[in-house]
């Protein structure tokens, strides 16, 4: 257990520890403070509470974060993505915190801009010293280089990534001594939170890396006319200073100022986040109006990409399961969606899960017509009821249903009428077709069978070092409960039916997609795509055989 008065030893930095207590008591939290033990010897225990103390605890936390700076109010940022996590009015109190500080002096800045770029002279026609936007992290300029093309440069602002990190470290102190001294705690995990905050605040701060983001946006959509992502110039750039071309146009939601058709804009916002997610695999973690701009010709311009994340195939996955059982309107599908989406707790009570999923589809999803359903609002809700019975739901797919949400939200504005389930729906389609399609079937069979192979040549290196363990004393039997090996036969042997099942549909697969190949034919024959007809069959019949007559346990077990 972590011993409180060893905390300064751990983080170097007594002074802001202590003023995080302080303000902790401040706002209200001092029972936080007792229980996690930091109120003992040094800790200030007397303090008035502050003015802004008001409220409900969701309107003090937020209102302390912002007290402490700007490391606390990127964590509220993050923290307000987190449904599964927090209910909905801490979400609400923390998604209004403003990420927005005092311009810097540019005399500080401008040796880190030299360093990156050269210097001014040599590189820029013309530098506005006055930021277009601040940020805790950084500030963003405008400039002219010397050929005449506008950028925007961003630059970290200096000493921001040392505070940063001593103030996660001070986190990831505070996060360990609730999970060990607050049992009711642990299950909102608030270490792997903070550890998950690291990881993201550590990526925003790397400016070489929200460079590669840009890079890989642009390759994805080079052949999409419709979307505009912005020219980064990697030879006058670095991890502190990233220079790009500058985009002229407006925030989606105002796309009506330059003449653009706000229904044809709405359609097109969703479709490039529904690429991003379910195609690309790679997608922008933070679409609201400010990142999204609408430039000449109602194109989508892409903006701030420093927060992006890949989407794993089972993600991708589990995201057209939960979709298509909203769009068929099937509760069954979507129960089973929901519980492949997270982490199932140990004791989970499964039929309390099942009852309050299927209220969530009698509220939002029977009898409502497809334009009337509002996705956002039944992800929400999904969401809300897996933190309730404590499933765990990944990052990347919380971060995934805020960035659809959101875009839905956004387009109900500019187009009240807009229909998410008819728009995914050729996605959803397209991509069931893809994953039962053949080519992904030989994959995974090929996958499967080099699985199997790698077993396969390491059962002789593990019978040895079994048998070294029984001659050397240090092998160990476990009990057996009475009556359970016939059940465990009985699964054994439907297990291996099922598996002889995939066998021979894997090999059916094969040898159609293999059937007009014209490599490896005898006679004009295709041998493998024959090999694997003939296996199948074989197969088949044999399982056919083995279903047809009565089971007997093996004889140990009778």
């Amino acid at each position: 257990m972590i011993n409180p008065l060893r905390i300064p030893a751990t983080i170097h930095n007594i002074g802001r520890a202590r003023e995080l207590a302080t303000i902790l008591i401040q706002y209200g939290f001092e029972e936080l403070v007792i229980q996690t033990g930091l109120a003992e010897r040094w800790f200030v225990r007397s303090v008035r509470r502050a003015e802004a103390a008001e409220g409900s605890a969701p309107e003090r936390f937020a209102a302390m974060l912002e007290r402490l700076g700007p490391s606390f109010i990127k964590l509220g940022q993050v923290l307000s993505t987190r449904a599964d996590l927090l209910p909905d009015e801490w979400i609400q109190a923390l998604s209004r915190l403003q990420d927005t500080v005092a311009p810097l002096d540019f005399e500080r800045l401008r040796p880190i801009i030299i360093e990156a770029c050269g210097p001014f002279e040599q590189t820029f026609s013309h530098f506005d010293e006055t930021p277009l936007a601040t940020a805790s992290v950084g500030q963003v300029h405008a400039a002219v280089l010397r050929d005449g093309s506008e950028v925007v440069v961003k630059v970290v602002r200096p000493g921001m990534r040392e505070q940063v990190m001593s103030d996660v470290q001070i986190m990831l102190v505070f996060a360990q001594l609730m999970e060990a001294r607050i049992p009711e705690l642990r299950a909102f995990r608030p270490t792997g939170v903070i550890r998950e905050f690291e990881r993201a605040i550590k990526a925003e701060m790397n400016l070489q890396r929200e460079a590669r983001n840009i890079e890989r946006f642009r390759n994805n959509f080079a052949d999409d006319d419709d979307v505009v992502v912005p020219l980064v110039y990697h030879e006058l750039s670095n991890t502190d200073v990233l220079v790009m071309e500058r985009i002229h146009g407006v925030k989606i939601t105002d796309c009506a100022q330059i003449g653009a058709d706000p229904v044809d804009v709405a359609r097109r916002g969703l479709q490039v986040v529904l690429k991003m997610a379910f195609f690309h695999g790679f997608f922008h973690a933070d679409p609201h109006p400010g990142n999204i701009w609408v430039v000449e010709g109602g194109k989508i311009a892409l903006l701030d990409m420093g927060m992006a994340d890949f989407v794993l195939p089972d993600t991708r996955d589990t995201m057209i399961d939960l979709l298509a059982a909203i769009a068929t309107d099937d509760p069954d599908r979507l129960v089973q969606a929901l519980m492949k989406m997270g982490e199932l707790p140990i004791d989970l009570d499964r039929k309390a899960f099942r009852r309050d999923v299927l209220l969530i589809y009698e509220q939002y999803v029977r009898g409502a017509k497809l334009s009337d359903l509002n996705i956002g609002e039944i992800l929400t809700a999904s969401i809300e009821t897996g933190r309730r019975h404590h499933v765990v739901i990944p990052t990347d797919i919380t971060m995934l249903l805020k960035g659809l949400g959101t875009i839905e939200g956004i387009g109900k504005q500019l187009y009240p009428d807009l229909d998410l389930v008819t728009e995914v729906r050729p996605y959803v389609t397209r991509l069931v077709a893809m994953r039962w399609g053949p080519e992904r079937l030989a994959k995974q069979f090929l996958s499967s069978g080099a699985q199997a192979w790698e077993l396969l040549l390491s059962i002789p290196e593990r019978s040895e070092n079994l048998l070294q363990q029984i001659e050397s004393g240090r092998f160990q039997t476990r009990s057996r409960i009475e009556g359970l090996d016939h059940y465990v036969w009985r699964l054994e042997s439907v297990g291996n039916r099922i598996a002889a099942a995939l066998l021979v549909l894997a090999l059916t697969v094969a040898a159609a997609t293999l059937w007009n190949e014209p490599a490896l034919t005898w006679k004009g024959i295709p041998l493998l795509a024959s090999a694997a007809g003939i296996g199948a069959v074989v197969i088949g019949v044999a399982l056919l055989l083995g279903s047809l007559r009565k089971p007997r346990p093996p004889r140990h077990w009778t």
